[in-house]
């Protein structure tokens, strides 16, 4: 039995099943379609399951001819990719707009994706972890933190969405900082109302991930953390002759 793949494609197509993004292998689904992928997913999975099969999932391909008919990037530019993404802000967005109805090249303001955002997240902080007896220490706008031990945290690949570090509940706010800390190291915590505390890493409670903290500076009226820092001693000079 002969199969013509390209008047099967047709066929697709004709129906709505799916929606032609021209990329080649890519394409837009209908509910049907999910429908029947989900169903034949579960079937197949169930009947390898004593195989070790696992399920891949691969973020999804669109031309960028067709973002650039729509008005997508004047909105959500951010949310155009997942393997390259936008990370500018406002003033950056508007050139991006700009180079987009010129119709212009704007592939130099997208980067390649560390991490997949959801809604209004942001990433406020990044560590280069070198020793895993160390622990990464979080604070919130409302004066509340935590240590935690890095060995909690798994690799993950580029471009995952992460995994949760702290409650960000209505008692914390939100993540204001991160910094990679041992025992003994010193911390100041800065308020937009210009307060400061100085205080040592050994003073706060270390917990697991996932938990909401402890607090550590009181926050008057509507004061709000807005950055620490880790004081680094200086290396003792070496003697002169």
């Amino acid at each position: 039995m002969e199969y013509d793949i390209e008047s099967f494609y047709r066929g697709l197509v004709e129906h709505g099943l799916i929606v032609p993004v021209r990329v080649q292998g890519a394409f837009g689904r209908g509910a049907v379609f999910e429908d029947v992928l989900e169903r034949f997913n579960r079937l197949v999975t169930e009947i390898a399951a004593g195989d070790g099969a696992e399920v891949y999932t691969f973020p999804p391909v669109i031309d960028r001819t067709i973002i650039e008919k729509t008005d997508y990037l004047d909105s959500f530019p951010n949310l155009a990719g997942t393997v390259f993404s936008f990370f500018g802000k406002e003033k950056d967005a508007k050139a991006l707009s700009a180079k987009v109805h010129a119709h212009e090249p704007w592939g130099d303001t997208q980067g390649m994706t560390a991490i997949r955002l959801k809604g209004n997240d942001e990433v406020v902080g990044m560590e280069v972890v070198e020793h895993l007896e160390q622990q990464l220490l979080v604070v919130t706008e409302q004066g509340f933190g935590k240590r935690t031990e890095i060995e909690e945290y798994r690799v993950q690949s580029r471009g995952g969405v992460g995994i949760i570090n702290i409650g960000t509940s209505e008692r914390n706010g939100l993540v204001v900082g991160v910094a990679y800390v041992q025992e003994g190291d010193e911390l100041l915590l800065i308020t937009q109302q210009g307060m400061i505390l100085r205080m040592q890493t050994n003073d706060v409670r270390a917990i697991g991930r996932a938990t909401q903290g402890v607090r550590l500076i009181d926050i008057e009226g509507e004061d709000r953390v807005v950055s620490i820092a880790k004081l680094v001693e200086k290396e003792d000079a070496e003697p002169e002759g």
